[in-house]
Formats: structure tokens, C-alpha cells, sequence
């Protein structure tokens, strides 16, 4: 890696860093419940097992203690081998090698880049600008190569190029092929995934003898055309929403280490939001009632805000002005849930808002009055919603305001 007058050759452009970001790629939690979160995200949002990974298995778990399910789940709505992870929080709590501040359940969140020696450079540039480094190398199952690094409240980061893929017979990579994994800086060059294939079929490894998930519901709605099992279908996850201890130190390190441009900031009571991704001061968090009891009124808008309000209030006007403005990135359906709030005592789950909230009821409607050719919104979400809220999902979602 080298640089030019502070600038490096990221494939033939100068960039003020060796990588450059393409794209969200996934996204995890570590979770104390783990068989309702599978039942949420699987069985509920439709999200597709790909593989697992027994952590009982690893020579840091403690064989004296009961920390319930040891395994940790890779979950895809689409080809990428995991959009989401779900893992045990206690299993993850006792990672001596990877370290969760307290109140911190996220797991990780990934960018993807353009290349491996993007990936190597990175690592090389995150050690040169003193930027805590988890660990480089290449993961197991998924196959991406990475490098992992920390950000200043203490959520992990992973930079990766390559992710296995999977196809129409929806196999995931045999576990005999793991032996391609690396736990330090890979040299370059390295093999194609193609040639990988054809060593593992050289060796005599069953390439198709990977993970197979299976069904556990009827395809019984149809959705534009296809049946499938829920009334909607997930195609695509973010944006992402940080709760932070210093919005300018957080927006110092997605900036400047990262590559993040401020697209607009916010304020609230005097405190900054800068959305890159949106990062929320945890004093705001909790003046808007985020981290306490009540319940909350949310809309999504064409401008990726959360707008909470109080209990039994109705949605400010100015939240509802906000739904006419056009998303410049394009990058969200057109579909919009304008009020949702959570039945339980417990904040609706963003999951809910960021991979459902974008991809119910029918298109056509960008403004809060809907032209008169276009179908209103409520034909769509009633449907889904009717699925969110079925008997025996645990703290329900209701429709509270809609076009």
C-alpha cells in the first residue's frame, strides 16, 4: 500500500483512503432470547437459515456453565450467504477475543468494498490511524473476506470483499471447504472462488452436501404474481441507526476514517443528529422516550427520519409534510407505513421498521394523499400487518394511523 500526497490508487482513483464503501452488506444482534428471535426473524419476517455455527465447539466456551442454545445463526432474504446474523449475547459475553461494551447488542455492522487488497490495506491503514483492530482474515461460514474494527462507542465494524453465494438449490458451502479460512492477513494473490470449487472437487469433498433449510410455513399469500409464505417479501436491509455517547466523535470516525458524507443533520433540544449512518446521542434517545416504557408513535418518511411522539398524540404535521419529499439516493420503495407503534411495553423492533416498514402495501403512493389511479396504501399493510399480528407473536404491532 502507498499513497500519493495523502491519497491512495483505489482501482485507478485517488481516494484519502485505500478502500473505498460500496454498500451495506449485513447486519447482526446478539440476543438473550434466541429461539424467539429466530421465531421473529425467520418465521415471522421470513428471513432464511443458511447456516450455523456451533460455539460449544470453540476452545474458549466454558464446559461447566448452561448458556443455553451455543449455536449462532446465518439468516438471507436473497443470494448474499447472510444479510443478518442472530447470536447467544451469553456466548458472546464470555469471547475473550471479542469484546461488547454492556449496553451494546449489535453484533456487527458491514460495508462491503471492491476488492481484497481494498481489505488488506484497510487493515494496514485502520493499524496506521490507531483505529482498534479485531481481527483481519476470512470467515466461516460465508466465505468473505475481512478485517473488523471497532468504532469509538465500541461497535464493531467489518469491511469485506467476496461473500459466498447461494443459488436455486439453496445449498450453502460444505463444511469440509473451511479449511479456506484464514484467522490472520491473507498474502495476495489468492485463488478464484471457482478454483476453490474445483481443488475441493479434486480432493473428493461433496461441494453439494452444504446446509439445506427448511420450510416451515404454507405458501398461502399471493404476492405480485408468487406465492409465497408471508404477504410481503424482504429485498433489502439498512439504513442504520446508531444510539451514541458523542454524535462529533462518531461522525469524526464514519467521516473521516470511514468515507462517510454528511448528507444533513438534525437537531433536537439543542443535540445533533448526523445521519452517516444516523447517529442519535443516547441523552436524545432517552428524552425522546426511546429507552423508557412508553409507547411510540414512529413514522418512516422519503427522508429516512424517525419522527417518535408520546403516547395518544397523533403524528406532528411536520412529520407528515416531510412524506412529499423525494429520496435522493432511490434507494427505498416507494411503499411507506406512516404510523406503527409497538403493543407491548417493549420499543416496536427495528427490524420491523427498517426491513418491513419499506417493502409493504402497493406502490404509488409518495404523498399523503394518493392520487386517485393508484391504490391506497392499507390494502397492502393490512395484509401484512395481519401476518405480524397473528395469535402468539409476542408483542404484536398494530396500525395506528394510515392513508
Amino acid at each position: 500500500m502507498s499513497s500519493a500526497n495523502g491519497h491512495y490508487n483505489v482501482g485507478g482513483v485517488y481516494l484519502p483512503r485505500p478502500f473505498k464503501v460500496r454498500r451495506l452488506g449485513h447486519f447482526g444482534f446478539n440476543v438473550e432470547k434466541l429461539p424467539e428471535g429466530r421465531e421473529f426473524y425467520g418465521d415471522l419476517l421470513g428471513f432464511t437459515t443458511s447456516d450455523t455455527l456451533d460455539f460449544s465447539r470453540m476452545p474458549w466456551y466454558p464446559k461447566d456453565t448452561d448458556l443455553g442454545d451455543p449455536r449462532g445463526y446465518f439468516m438471507r432474504y436473497g443470494t448474499d450467504h447472510h444479510a443478518f446474523v442472530l447470536f447467544p449475547k451469553k456466548v458472546m459475553d464470555h469471547r475473550a477475543d471479542r469484546k461488547f461494551a454492556p449496553e451494546v447488542t449489535i453484533n456487527q455492522i458491514t460495508w462491503q468494498c471492491g476488492s481484497l487488497k481494498e481489505i488488506t490495506d484497510a487493515h494496514t491503514y485502520f493499524q496506521e490511524q490507531q483505529v482498534r483492530v479485531q481481527r483481519v482474515g476470512r470467515d466461516m461460514p460465508g466465505s468473505n473476506w475481512h478485517v473488523y474494527v471497532y468504532d469509538p462507542d465500541g461497535h464493531t465494524n467489518e469491511f469485506y470483499y467476496g461473500i459466498e453465494q447461494i443459488g436455486w438449490n439453496r445449498l450453502s458451502k460444505p463444511r469440509d471447504m473451511y479449511y479456506r479460512g484464514f484467522q490472520e492477513k491473507p498474502p495476495l494473490p489468492q485463488m478464484s472462488e471457482a478454483a476453490e470449487v474445483a481443488e475441493a472437487e479434486a480432493k473428493g469433498i461433496a461441494v453439494l452436501s452444504g446446509h439445506s433449510p427448511q420450510d416451515g410455513l404454507p405458501a398461502n399469500y399471493d404476492v405480485e404474481g408468487v406465492m409465497l409464505p408471508r404477504p410481503f417479501k424482504i429485498t433489502k436491509i439498512g439504513p442504520v441507526c446508531l444510539f451514541v455517547d458523542d454524535v462529533e466523535r462518531a461522525e469524526t470516525f464514519y467521516t473521516e476514517r470511514v468515507g462517510f458524507v454528511r448528507s444533513e443533520e438534525a437537531r433536537y433540544r439543542g443535540a445533533r443528529c448526523a445521519p452517516q449512518p444516523r447517529a442519535l446521542s443516547k441523552r436524545i434517545a432517552a428524552d425522546a422516550g426511546l429507552a423508557g416504557e412508553q409507547h411510540l408513535h414512529v413514522v418512516w418518511c422519503r427522508t429516512r427520519k424517525l419522527f417518535p411522539t408520546p403516547r395518544g398524540r397523533r403524528v406532528p404535521q411536520i412529520a407528515r409534510c416531510h412524506l412529499c419529499r423525494p429520496d435522493p439516493a432511490r434507494a427505498l420503495s416507494r411503499d411507506r407505513l406512516l404510523g406503527l407503534c409497538s403493543g407491548s411495553r417493549r420499543a416496536l423492533h427495528p427490524a420491523l421498521l427498517l426491513h418491513g416498514a419499506g417493502r409493504v402495501g402497493r406502490p404509488g403512493a409518495a404523498t399523503i394523499d394518493a392520487p386517485s389511479d393508484h391504490e391506497r396504501l392499507a390494502r397492502g399493510i393490512g395484509a401484512a400487518l395481519g401476518h405480524l399480528c397473528r395469535p402468539g407473536v409476542p408483542g404484536p404491532a398494530r396500525l395506528i394511523e394510515k392513508t
